[in-house]
This record gives C-alpha cells, structure tokens and sequence, in this order.
C-alpha cells in the first residue's frame, strides 16, 4: 500500500462525521430532541405539533402563512398544490427502542391530514379555490372535508358529475367551494404503469 498512513480511510472519516454530528444532537433520542426544539426561539413558530404515537410532525412557517395570504389578495382563483414528497423524513428510532420504516408523508392516514390542514387554516388564511395533489386517498380525501362543503370524496365526486351533466347551475350551492385535481406527472406516471398499456407496446 502506497497510501501514507496519516491519511484516513473512508471509514474513518465516516465515523468522524457521524460522530460529529451526534455530538451536536440536542438528544440521542428523535422525539426527545423535535420536542426541545419546539420550546426553542428558532423553532416556536415552526413546530406546531407533535405526538409520538402515532408519530407525525406539522410544521410550516409563519412567512409561509403572509406569503399565502398575499397571493391570495393578488388573485381571484387562488391554487395550492399539495405535493406529499416521500424524501422529507428519514426512518429514526422511537424512544430509543424500534426503527420506524420509511415514512411516506402521503401515507398519513386521513384523520391526520385533516386535523394538519385545518391547523393551518386556524392560521386565519383563505380557502383555495382550487387545489392540486397525487392520488392518494387519504390526501384526497381530506382536501375535500377541510376545503369544500363536502364531507366525503364519493360525495364531492357526485357534485361534480352532477355539475357536468347540467343537473345544478354554475349558481347553485351544490358546486363545490374548491376543486381538487389530480397533477397530471403522478397521472402519467399511473398509466405508464397499467399493465394493458404495457403490452400494446
């Protein structure tokens, strides 16, 4: 070996690293440290809330809010797009004991999406008028409770065929207060994987 040995190795360094970054931990534990963060300055208007079990965090930023706020004066249709990104969370240990899997932020169950966008309209903001998501159910689901006058997806879906087949006017109460599409790259990327498409090529 060629290499002088006052250079580390890969593994060394790796170490090193991961011991410097748990030396900087507010505590060994996930929990324990997203809870003393939330106490803090930096992190008091971040951290709105935590439970451990189920585990979820719901956190947003109060600019974020004066931001929404604003584009919301500046036009008459405003749009949110809720993208549930599967790459924010990393799996950590529990109370120091189990590993969780992955967690995939649009795998919250209903209830927990619900009570995280009714949280955020607390905050005082406007409903949109139309809002863009994946396809999942849950996700879907609870945009319709929080920001329609629909109480169930099956429900907002009848609304709308109803409003296509000219059964309401565009008047009446029944059109729904804010319309939820699907984005069209978690479409495409559906269909791509139907199994009749994929033998017709």
């Amino acid at each position: 070996d060629c290499e002088p040995p006052i250079i580390p190795r890969g593994n060394s360094l790796r170490a090193l690293k991961a011991r410097k970054l748990a030396s900087e931990r507010r505590h060994e534990d996930t929990l324990t440290a997203l809870a003393l963060m939330q106490k803090e300055e930096d992190f008091f208007n971040v951290l709105h809330d935590i439970r451990c079990n189920p585990f979820f965090l719901h956190y947003y930023l109060s600019e974020q809010i004066h931001i929404y706020r604003q584009y919301c004066r500046s036009f008459k249709y405003p749009k949110l797009i809720i993208d549930a990104t599967d790459s924010a969370v990393k799996p950590f240990k529990k109370l120091n004991s189990e590993k969780t899997k992955t967690i995939f932020l649009y795998e919250g169950i209903q209830t927990g999406i619900s009570n995280w966008l009714l949280n955020w309209l607390n905050s005082d903001v406007p409903v949109p008028k139309q809002t863009v998501c994946d396809q999942s159910l849950a996700l879907l689901s609870a945009i319709v409770k929080c920001f329609t006058q629909y109480s169930s997806l099956q429900g907002y879906i009848r609304a709308c065929a109803s409003l296509l087949n000219g059964d309401f006017t565009s008047q009446s109460y029944w059109v729904p207060r804010c319309f939820v599409r699907i984005d069209i790259a978690h479409f495409i990327k559906t269909i791509t994987k139907w199994i009749p498409l994929k033998s017709v090529v």
